[in-house]
């Protein structure tokens, strides 16, 4: 009965720390959008100032974060590039 307890509660801090560097779940949780102002943990942005807003992100996880950015700032984005390796980011800059 012991070893089964260990085994659940390390498989609820191992749960937890997976939650906890999601990173869907970190966009969410650090970017609001409301009317025309983005808030990005403390700074706001007033996106009326702006022509257009781009989406750019490089790194393993950057197609993962992008979604929720999608979805936050609706058609106030105009989607650009994310590249998820070293290779992406090749290709693109001689494409």
């Amino acid at each position: 009965m012991q070893l089964t307890r260990l085994r659940n509660d390390a498989l609820d801090i191992f749960r937890a720390g997976l939650e906890a560097v999601d990173p869907v779940q970190a966009v969410r949780k650090h970017l609001q959008c409301q009317d025309d102002r983005l808030k990005i943990v403390d700074r706001t942005y007033h996106l009326s100032a702006y022509k257009d807003v781009y989406i750019i992100g490089a790194g393993k996880a950057s197609a993962a974060m992008a979604q929720p950015l999608e979805k936050i700032l609706g058609d106030l984005l105009i989607t650009g590039p994310t590249y998820t390796n070293v290779m992406d980011l090749r290709l693109a800059m001689v494409g």
